[in-house]
């Protein structure tokens, strides 16, 4: 009777503890959660900010290029290593919320890019003449909606857009992926229990 005892104040003290784990692990992720919205939003106001005027000469259109493609380059690596190192872990726990901010992240570089493109040259896209433009497109192209209000013209813009759907798919993949494999995590860690 006494081991009884002993086994039940045990077991009240360990769910007390993985309730108080629990509840220290849901604080942690509402505020990485909101860590990441303030982030978002920084990079919504950041991307009003950016100047992006017509180019003036063709070595400012080549450097602006360049720099574009090296900023591209280092978030697709910077992006793929976040990933990789995400899903490779081996507890359920997955940031989603990192996820939500480099797509955040990548709507705007695109947004970014195709003003640029719009700016310097006019006729590679159709209607699009501002920010809030750029940054409707890259939605609807992610989205895959595609009303064709705003569509690309030209072959530069064609190229930016399909390098666009496929970073669009690859991002939608992944996070699908990661979604699923922390869905999975979570009803197996719920099964141990």
């Amino acid at each position: 009777m006494m081991a009884a005892c002993v086994t039940v104040v045990e077991y009240k003290l360990w769910t007390e503890r993985r309730r108080k784990l629990s509840n220290n692990q849901s604080r942690r992720r509402a505020r990485r959660l909101r860590s990441r919205f303030a982030q978002a939003a920084l990079l919504l106001v950041g991307y009003y900010l950016v100047p992006v005027h017509e180019a003036t000469s063709s070595l400012n259109q080549f450097v602006r290029a360049a720099l574009a493609l090296v900023v591209f380059v280092l978030l697709v690596v910077w992006f793929t290593r976040e990933v990789v190192r995400q899903t490779s872990r081996s507890t359920a726990e997955v940031n989603l919320d990192l996820l939500f901010l480099l797509v955040v992240g990548g709507l705007i570089f695109f947004a970014v890019a195709d003003l640029a493109v719009a700016r310097t040259a006019p006729s590679e896209f159709v209607s699009l003449e501002t920010k809030t433009d750029a940054l409707y497109f890259a939605v609807a192209t992610l989205s895959t909606v595609g009303f064709g209000d705003v569509h690309a013209q030209g072959q530069i813009a064609r190229g930016l857009v399909i390098v666009q759907m496929v970073f669009n798919v690859v991002v939608l993949t992944r996070a699908a992926q990661t979604l699923l494999a922390s869905r999975a995590g979570r009803r197996s860690t719920d099964q141990d229990k």
